[in-house]
């Protein structure tokens, strides 16, 4: 089984919107002749033991963090899924804790945040997410007016599983590896006529 890699959909989309904005200022003619209609991606193979699926979690700024708990405790009794039980750890500026998803809608704990990051986000337009790699990058977000989520990452075994049964991924599910290793991993390619 193969698995496209090399920042995913993120670095496909940034090529993309590259190459339309090129298309907009050089005409669509001569864009389809244009070396940046291509796109660079790396295939390997999923089993690879180098291959490694790391979280990336969650912070929510511009918060009071009691209401943000709050109502996560109360959306996370709302749940009525046949997934299996989850449990997330929160972390605010004076406290951490952990709430269950005793019957999670989604198949991955990351799916079942998102859910209620997402619906959080829109009645509350002043707060934003970030995602995050690493656990002490979370904690070191973590302000009176923010609260960091940390998780159980998704395994290779699961991948499937979770498209059959929710569809597409989360954004931002898993890293490739870890974000110490990323901060070397920069790939450019200077595109000319």
């Amino acid at each position: 089984l193969l698995f496209a890699v090399g920042d995913g959909n993120h670095s496909l989309a940034t090529a993309k919107t590259i190459y339309e904005e090129l298309k907009a200022t050089i005409g669509e003619k001569e864009a389809s002749e244009h070396p940046a209609r291509y796109a660079l991606i790396e295939v390997v193979n999923i089993h690879d033991e180098a291959l490694k699926f790391e979280p990336i979690y969650r912070v929510v700024f511009g918060v009071d963090s009691d209401d943000l708990l709050s109502e996560l405790k109360a959306y996370a009794s709302t749940l009525s899924g046949a997934a299996e039980a989850q449990s997330v750890e929160y972390i605010t500026s004076s406290t951490s804790g952990k709430i269950d998803f005793a019957h999670p809608d989604k198949q991955l704990t990351v799916g079942t945040l998102q859910d209620f990051i997402d619906g959080f986000l829109k009645k509350h337009p002043e707060a934003e997410v970030d995602y995050i790699h690493g656990e002490d990058s979370v904690k070191s977000l973590v302000s009176p007016t923010s609260v960091g989520f940390i998780f159980s990452g998704m395994s290779k075994s699961e991948l499937f599983k979770t498209v059959i049964y929710d569809g597409a991924l989360p954004r931002k599910t898993f890293s490739m590896g870890h974000a110490e290793d990323k901060r070397y991993y920069l790939e450019c390619r200077k595109i000319t006529k």
